[in-house]
């Protein structure tokens, strides 16, 4: 896990991971029938629906073809090597 530090004398901070950074992309937004998920690292993609319901995981398929979820927000959720994001997205 990336880890950031503080001087308490100052507004200096690092990450000693920063150039490690790599985006992670999830598209389009909103989407409709189809979703991309890119990034390096990705380990598990996980997608809840607004009542915490999981209704997709996934380790190897990070693009999901054919969504047939009702209309609304979504939680994704991208589990990478050493570090978690989230996004909300709407589908319509």
């Amino acid at each position: 896990y990336n880890s950031i530090f503080s001087n308490s004398c100052g507004q200096n901070f690092t990450n000693d991971n920063f150039h490690e950074y790599k985006p992670v992309k999830v598209f389009p937004n909103p989407f409709n029938n189809n979703l991309n998920i890119e990034g390096e690292n990705i380990e598990l993609v996980t997608v809840f629906d607004l009542y915490g319901r999981e209704i997709y995981s996934s380790s190897k398929i990070f693009k999901i073809d054919n969504i047939e979820w009702k209309n609304g927000i979504y939680i994704v959720n991208i589990k990478l090597e050493s570090s978690l994001k989230s996004f909300k997205l709407i589908k319509y």
